[in-house]
């Protein structure tokens, strides 16, 4: 089955990143349901004295609306998760087609190859620990079929030590002209052959020899280890299937007793059922839903930003202040100071200073930022137009931001800027808010001239 997805996947429009892989090993749970529905009802029949295509028949036909119900549920919920808006429908696009195409193919392999299968071919059970008594006691008769197989070889011999000797008389010139009635009529040849045939013909003899010498005894010992291994092995798994045979049915008796205690206490599991779907009420509101987790890399990161036309050395004062907050907090082990850089690729700019603490072993990144925040806020209380922005990193130079973005559009600029200031403002306001920041801060306005042809 992940085979057939992988050539579903190659022959699509997407590669085979985390998000494909990530639904293969989900799909890995889901695309043998169906196979085990049809093999076990079929498997039913067969305990009921049917035959083959009969149990297939009754089997699989019993259950073929169930499965194919089963399976479109599935595809109601994956199918739609690749056709999601926006960056989250992008990241799961992979996975939900990936996963429909693996649910797809396991239905068909099920309703097809699998009752195939199971029609013309039986599925004996393995051996017994028995068998592994006569499968040890068969080493006489397989030393005895090996004897008899020398009388089938005797040809192999023959050719070999014809050969054998035919060549070394050659090499040595010892070839009579009338050749004895023993000696096969095709050697004569070799007279006029160059010297290195005779040399070739000897070696092709002796391994002929070899090989005549060797195969039936070789094929004895590999044809007893492996009718050993198979029944050693087929006893193990006979042994695991019980003992699994035995746990499920066990769990099924259980489930039967508990099944009738619930019965006979309906109105009790009514009431248990409706507090537990209460209880997603107190439950859910501590739920953090993120697309993306917050990740603790033991990593904090201090982003000073300045307004534009700032000198260098101001940024770098503003910065050297900032730095000796952090250096004297117990839990940052090291600093990284970077003052004039971060601009388009890797260009100066001299109004932006970052600052990188890596963590002691236990500490939270998350904690520390949060306590680091307002001392650092302290500190450069002097320099009230530098922004600061403070939180965890997770291993780049960005803090961790997983807040709101609210878009405000205006076809005039003092209009955008006016509702902008006030948005900021009824944001600032709330305590649950920080780290309030507009794409406005630090716009120049570009006008832009064209010279018209005629000029």
């Amino acid at each position: 089955m992940v085979g057939d997805t992988t050539v579903f996947v190659e022959n699509s429009v997407f590669d085979t990143v985390r998000e494909t892989l990530l639904a293969i090993a989900v799909a890995v749970g889901l695309v043998v349901d169906d196979s085990i529905v049809i093999a076990e009802n079929v498997e039913r029949y067969r305990a009921m004295g049917a035959g083959l295509k009969k149990a297939v028949y009754k089997g699989a036909g019993e259950v073929a609306v169930a499965v194919l119900t089963a399976t479109l549920s599935l595809l109601a919920v994956f199918v739609p998760i690749a056709f999601l808006p926006g960056v989250i429908g992008q990241f799961f696009s992979q996975f939900g087609l990936s996963l429909a195409a693996t649910i797809v193919v396991s239905y068909l392999e099920a309703m097809f190859f699998l009752t195939v299968r199971l029609a013309y071919l039986p599925n004996p059970l393995p051996p017994t620990w028995r068998a592994i008594g006569p499968a040890a006691a068969a080493l006489v008769a397989d030393a005895r079929w090996s004897v008899r197989q020398y009388g089938r070889a005797r040809t192999y011999l023959l050719a070999g030590a014809t050969g054998l000797v035919g060549a070394l008389e050659v090499a040595q010139g010892a070839l009579p002209d009338a050749l004895p009635a023993s000696v096969p009529t095709w050697l004569g040849p070799l007279r006029d052959l160059p010297a290195t045939v005779p040399v070739a013909a000897a070696v092709a003899g002796v391994l002929t020899l070899a090989v005549a010498i060797a195969w039936p005894p070789v094929s004895a010992v590999v044809r007893y280890v492996g009718r050993l291994t198979g029944a050693l092995v087929g006893a193990l798994l006979r042994a695991g299937h019980e003992v699994t045979d035995a746990g499920v049915r066990w769990m099924r008796e259980r489930y039967a007793v508990a099944l009738g205690w619930v019965l006979d206490r309906a109105n009790a599991t009514l009431v248990v059922a409706a507090l537990l779907v209460a209880s997603l009420g107190l439950i859910g509101p501590q739920i953090s839903f993120n697309f993306v987790s917050p990740v603790d890399a033991g990593q904090v990161a201090v982003r000073i930003e300045m307004p534009p036309g700032t000198p260098l050395d101001r940024t770098d004062a503003v910065a050297a202040l900032a730095e000796g907050v952090v250096r004297s907090h117990p839990d940052v082990v090291t600093t990284l100071t970077n003052v004039g850089s971060g601009g388009t690729f890797g260009n100066t700019d001299a109004v932006r200073a970052n600052l990188q603490l890596e963590m002691g072993r236990g500490a939270s990144s998350f904690a520390v930022a949060d306590e680091l925040r307002p001392r650092i806020e302290a500190a450069l209380a002097a320099f009230p137009e530098a922004r600061v922005t403070v939180g965890a990193d997770d291993g780049g130079v960005v803090p961790v931001a997983t807040g709101l973005e609210l878009t405000l559009i205006a076809s005039d600029r003092a209009l955008l800027e006016e509702r902008d200031q006030l948005a900021r403002d009824v944001m600032a306001a709330n305590p649950w808010l920080r780290d309030v920041r507009s794409s406005l801060e630090g716009s120049v306005v570009e006008r832009v001239f064209e010279v018209a042809p005629s000029a």
